[in-house]
């Protein structure tokens, strides 16, 4: 605003009287002297003045202030309960160095290479990818008080230190022994817990103690997510079907149906009936809670330790030893195809997977026959039903085109079918193409009539 001058009556200069809005909206109004007796000459000394007054100071942007506006904008965006628990226990790993009341807008790259120094060399030390995840969350915050134009500091980008190890994506998962000996060596989450990271009931409060050993028995044998896991209810539940539906949202893929295993039902089949309305697994375990806890029972059990994304990795590792497709498995966990998940953990099991195939090869006479999987047996009643053609096997047998081929390859692989490949020329489009036909050998037709069983 413009402003004025004048003359008090015991004062020789003149000064200038003006108002401006200050950081929190207000209109202030101020006067200065402009050290002139000559009016011309204080017009312009006001006219400094009054710039150096229109150019408002950096208003103070407290830590805690920019992680709780980035918690409110989750929670406005209806995330998962357990990505806004990551928000928090994030912001306070970043708010235990920096402070909480740390002003943002004085961040410097120094103060975030210092922070991976104090990370490094805590008591318990972190790994770079937990250092990288917990400064990610900051930039999430001071991105978002940047749009709001209240974060003035630099480039939150330009803040990011380039002295974090790349990401290594996990390949650790669970065999058979190391499963049997964690689900025997886990404990149960404690009654009267209380705190939204504990809890996710109504009454806020564990009325009795929860066993854990469902949680990691479902987490492993349907591979979703822990925050999926909390949404689940009776009416999701597929009896007839051994099914569940997973409503997912981290993702369009998120939202599947996933096949049961015995020990899944049977965990659903008591839940429902315990909890007929409601989430299934009512009593949250916190991600960071899970973490400790397991780690706790892998150091009793003797192996090594996991965390709650191995136990992702163990169902997609089971699926792999067990001849399950690759596109299959993406689908199970909500992954698009290429999954690097799924990719990693198949190109791992890969040589593994092709030994058994090899092991399943027919035996001599007098040793145990291979015995086909339930999709392999569909493939094979499909082409002795004539079936030869991969459209019309996808159609007999009621499997994608996708698990089709991948089915075809493995038993070619077996001996168990091969080909015949006829070149002809498109009608229209007068190109040439080569035309597939499959059809059953000799060892192919054995197991199909093994599988018919004895004829009368």
């Amino acid at each position: 605003m413009p402003g004025k001058l004048r003359k008090h009556k015991r004062s020789k200069y003149w000064y200038v009287v003006g108002r401006t809005i200050d950081e929190n909206g207000h209109v202030r109004e101020w006067e200065k002297s402009t050290k002139q007796t000559d009016k011309r000459a204080a017009a312009r000394a006001a006219a400094a003045i009054e710039l150096s007054h229109a150019v408002p100071r950096a208003r103070r942007l407290p830590l805690s202030k920019a992680f709780d506006e980035l918690y409110s904008l989750k929670e406005r965006r209806k995330v998962s309960v357990s990505e806004l628990e990551i928000v928090s226990t994030k912001g306070a790993r970043v708010m235990e160095v920096f402070g909480v009341s740390r002003d943002c807008n004085t961040f410097e790259p120094a103060d975030f290479d210092h922070y991976v120094d104090a990370r490094r060399n805590a008591e318990r030390p972190v790994k770079d990818a937990t250092i990288k995840k917990e400064l990610g969350m900051l930039w999430q915050a001071l991105r978002h008080m940047a749009r709001r134009k209240l974060y003035t500091g630099p480039d939150p980008k330009e803040l990011m230190p380039d002295v974090l190890e790349p990401d290594e994506p996990g390949d650790r998962w669970l065999d058979d022994p190391e499963y049997v000996a964690l689900v025997q060596h886990i404990d149960v989450l404690p009654a009267g817990g209380r705190g939204k990271s504990k809890t996710a009931d109504a009454t806020g409060r564990r009325t009795q103690a929860t066993p854990k050993r469902d949680y990691v028995v479902f987490y492993c044998h349907t591979g979703v997510r822990d925050s999926e896991l909390y949404r689940i209810e009776a009416s999701h539940f597929d009896a007839a079907n051994r099914r569940v539906y997973v409503g997912g949202t981290k993702t369009k893929l998120s939202q599947r149906w996933v096949p049961l295993s015995p020990e899944a039902m049977e965990i659903l089949d008591r839940r429902s009936k315990l909890y007929a309305t409601g989430p299934l697994f009512p009593y949250r375990w916190a991600n960071s809670n899970m973490n400790e806890s397991l780690a706790r029972a892998c150091k009793r059990a003797g192996i090594e330790p996991v965390s709650a994304n191995d136990l992702r990795r163990t169902f997609v590792s089971w699926c792999c030893r067990h001849g399950e497709s690759e596109i299959n498995v993406q689908k199970f966990v909500g992954h698009s195809p290429g999954s690097t998940l799924v990719r990693r953990v198949y190109q791992k099991l890969a040589p593994e997977a092709g030994r058994a195939a090899v092991e399943r090869f027919p035996k001599a006479i007098g040793q145990a026959a291979w015995t086909p999987t339930t999709n392999e047996l569909a493939i094979v009643n499909a082409l002795a039903g004539g079936a030869t053609l991969a459209p019309e096997i996808t159609t007999a047998s009621g499997l994608s085109r996708p698990s089709v081929y991948a089915i075809l390859r493995r038993l070619e692989l077996l001996n168990l079918v091969t080909y015949r490949e006829t070149a002809e020329v498109h009608p229209t489009e007068q190109r040439e193409y080569t035309i597939r036909a499959y059809e059953l050998t000799d060892a192919g037709n054995d197991v199909w009539a093994r599988a018919q069983g004895p004829v009368n």
